[in-house]
């Protein structure tokens, strides 16, 4: 990969107020960068998460801490099976974090079971409103489940519960909040850290909102919607560009 051109291309996604093009790029610099040059930097070769990697681990490993959490959302592939990749690539990559945060899209007892068991990590995850509790281990034993918003736990306190599907224990939290238009909501949250207490768990939730920083910064500061290439190529690498372009800003 040409770092020269990497770099240059980078600060043009940052720049860029419109649709990021080869031919804009090289009139932007004034014929020092032609066209071609710029096309065959995208087209070459598909760059992946490997790459990726190389980039940031540098900066990742300045940054982070044994305390730190893991938050996942979704932006390509199929949901569970990719988030396990990741899961995986991180560990194997060494990364150092507690948690791992995401949305109920990913609650799903076969994750749960994986985060704990398999990457020896733990989670904080929301279930969704239907989703099948037992209120002691000789009820989940017998099959007695009940839904999760039947659940009332006492105010900002937790409630040891069995989840369908997962073997272990998990902390049940019940968090009420208000929304903009000021009606309110219920979040269930569960941990599979029985250390924790209500006010940890959603601490520690709250970070999540950190990825949806991350998807409109993409967006809005590193072009990552503006580039009209047409092949799965180049299309590729820009979707690169811009997440090494996050990183950099």
């Amino acid at each position: 990969m040409d770092k020269e051109i990497l770099d240059i291309y980078s600060d043009y996604l940052l720049s860029s107020f419109s649709y990021t093009t080869a031919t804009g790029l090289s009139g932007l610099l004034e014929g020092s960068l032609s066209h071609d040059q710029i096309t065959r930097f995208l087209s070459t070769k598909a760059s992946t998460s490997a790459d990726l990697w190389l980039l940031v681990k540098p900066f990742v490993r300045q940054v982070q801490s044994p305390t730190a959490v893991l938050i996942f959302d979704d932006s390509q592939m199929t949901k569970n099976e990719y988030y396990r990749q990741m899961v995986a690539n991180c560990v194997h990559n060494q990364l150092e974090f507690t948690y791992i945060l995401n949305d109920s899209w990913y609650a799903s007892a076969e994750n749960m079971v994986f985060v704990k068991n398999d990457m020896n990590k733990h989670f904080v995850m929301p279930l969704k409103d239907n989703r099948k509790i037992a209120l002691t281990a000789e009820d989940k034993k017998q099959g007695h489940y009940i839904r999760v918003n039947t659940v009332i736990p006492e105010p900002n306190s937790v409630r040891r519960i069995y989840l369908e599907g997962v073997e272990f224990a998990l902390l049940l939290a019940r968090q009420v909040f208000t929304n903009e238009d000021g009606s309110t909501a219920v979040l269930y949250l569960v941990t599979s850290d029985m250390t924790l207490k209500y006010e940890d768990i959603t601490t520690l939730y709250q970070k999540r909102w950190k990825v949806e920083e991350y998807h409109k910064s993409l967006k809005q500061n590193a072009s990552l919607c503006k580039s009209p290439t047409s092949t799965v190529v180049t299309q590729t690498n820009h979707f690169f560009f811009s997440f090494v372009c996050f990183y950099q800003t």
